[in-house]
């Protein structure tokens, strides 16, 4: 379990922990992100605005780096890009096809694509890069 700043008499079950380039440690939890920063020593939750139809809501299953920081997030929802640096949750960013799809596991590789592995549909490649 993980002790968080802002409520530190909470626990939190870790589901999934990346670290982005920017050195930044991040673990997806039921109830939204658990973010470290380099050299501090407790996790600070991360809420993204309701209004959003983010996939917060339902809790994260999975996490991935996206390059420049930013970070897939699978959620009972869907795939959403997360830019940490605005707040901004993506869930239009994918193709049709994919936010239709059930989607099991993610993995993202070095060149910048990402693994997908589809409840039905077996494993995909989405290509960041057009």
């Amino acid at each position: 379990m993980i002790n968080c700043a802002e409520q530190p008499s909470k626990k939190y079950r870790a589901r999934s922990l990346i670290e982005t380039e920017n050195g930044v440690v991040w673990c997806a939890a039921q109830t939204g992100l658990l973010k470290l920063i380099p050299g501090d020593t407790t996790f600070h939750f991360i809420q993204p605005d309701p209004e959003m139809d983010s996939g917060f809501n339902n809790g994260i299953n999975e996490i991935a780096p996206a390059g420049n920081n930013t970070i897939w997030v699978r959620s009972a929802k869907g795939l959403c890009l997360y830019d940490p640096e605005t707040g901004a949750m993506d869930k239009n960013i994918l193709p049709e096809y994919l936010r239709s799809q059930r989607i099991t596991n993610i993995k993202g590789i070095s060149n910048g694509d990402l693994l997908i592995g589809f409840a039905n549909k077996g494993l995909g490649v989405y290509s960041t890069n057009g």
